[in-house]
């Protein structure tokens, strides 16, 4: 990680990042998945403590220097012009983080930007560190380590507020397109397509999850490959952490099912 340089006094910063023409991020859930990969990808080396695309733009906090975090913008950025496909590019605002109490308030108010904002078109934090946070998405466990040294008054339990959820215990088993929906979350992947390793990791998981209750040939079909892959597949070991977030995905997204639905109220 970058450290802060001695000759200033911010412990942080606050990037505040979108669209010169304020269009609508994320409008699907692979758009969000996407801004989060990116996020995630670009961040690694900065000190990111959180994230969360809002619907016109994203935010994120960091603990590094200001030349770290203006790079990092700039990537983020860049990588969003041309993955999202938004012709107009960004402009974006870094504010200074000063105080404890000041880190711990963005940190929150990042993760509280579709209360903020009146919008609910992200209830389960596809676009967001809050998954990386509570082992339902492994691909960015790191955030939890930064947060956990850097804000360590932060609980599990504050963070399940942020979705609503007083608990969050892993389900057991579930429906197989419920299954793999939960598991193409866990990945942060928006479809299962190829056979490359983060594909299989999820088809893994989720002939884990599922075990011997679905035959070969749904299985096939669902996975989008030969019976002789599955064979194949359940012999080799799922990853545990993925197993896990996995079954903690299908917890949420029944939860969330409960209290919201695709239609406006």
């Amino acid at each position: 990680m970058k450290r802060l340089q001695t000759n200033d006094s911010a412990l942080g910063w606050h990037i505040i990042m979108h669209p010169r023409d304020r269009r609508v991020l994320g409008q699907t859930v692979q758009d969000r998945r996407l801004i989060s990969q990116i996020v995630l990808d670009k961040s690694h080396n900065h000190g990111l403590l959180v994230f969360r695309a809002a619907d016109t733009h994203v935010h994120e906090e960091v603990a590094c220097d200001r030349e770290a975090a203006g790079d990092l913008a700039q990537r983020v950025e860049s990588s969003l012009t041309l993955r999202l496909k938004i012709d107009v590019g960004f402009c974006s605002e870094i504010l200074p983080i000063r105080t404890q109490q000041h880190l711990a308030h963005v940190f929150h108010y990042i993760l509280k930007q579709e209360p903020h904002h009146g919008t609910e078109v992200d209830p389960c934090h596809e676009a967001s560190c809050l998954p990386d946070l509570v082992a339902l998405r492994p691909m960015g466990r790191y955030v939890a380590s930064n947060v956990r040294r850097l804000l360590p008054r932060v609980t599990r339990e504050d963070l399940l507020e942020h979705f609503g959820l007083q608990q969050l215990d892993e389900a057991a088993g579930g429906g197989p397109q419920e299954v793999l929906e939960a598991a193409l979350a866990a990945a942060g992947l928006p479809r299962l397509a190829g056979h490359g390793a983060s594909a299989n990791q999820v088809r893994r998981a989720v002939l884990a999850v599922l075990g011997r209750s679905v035959t070969g040939r749904v299985l096939a079909q669902l996975l989008r490959v030969s019976e002789r892959t599955i064979m194949r597949l359940r012999q080799q070991p799922a990853d545990e952490t993925m197993v896990r977030a996995t079954c903690l995905q299908v917890t949420l997204r029944r939860q969330v099912r409960l209290r919201t639905d695709d239609t406006f109220r």
